[in-house]
Order: structure tokens, then sequence, then C-alpha cells
């Protein structure tokens, strides 16, 4: 099994639709049963501090 670490400003790319090579490559790792995506336990706060300061909504993080 192959895990890969999510950071923030990645998390933040593929959310607020930056980069469709970061999407697709979460699409794909999501995807492959031989992948685990791990991430630290701020990045939800991360997100939302980033929402908030775009005045986008929170709700949006999922």
């Amino acid at each position: 099994m192959r895990a890969y670490y999510l950071d923030t400003s990645v998390a933040m790319r593929i959310m607020l639709g930056h980069s469709i090579e970061a999407a697709r490559w979460f699409d794909n790792a999501t995807a492959d049963k031989e992948c685990r995506i791990v991430s630290s336990r701020l990045l939800r706060t991360e997100i939302t501090r980033v929402l908030r300061r775009e005045g986008l909504p929170v709700l949006d993080r999922g």
C-alpha cells in the first residue's frame, strides 16, 4: 500500500479548482485501492481559515 500526504496548499488548489493536475492526481489516488491519502489533523482548521479569508462558504470544506 502506498500512502500520500495531502498538505493544505494542494488541498486548497484542488478545492478551489486552481490545479487540474492536482485534482486529477487526487481522483486517481482515491480511486486506487492500493493508495491511502493522509493529512495533518490541522487540515480542516487550515482549510477553514483559508475559506474565511477568501470570503468563501466554510461548508465547502466537506
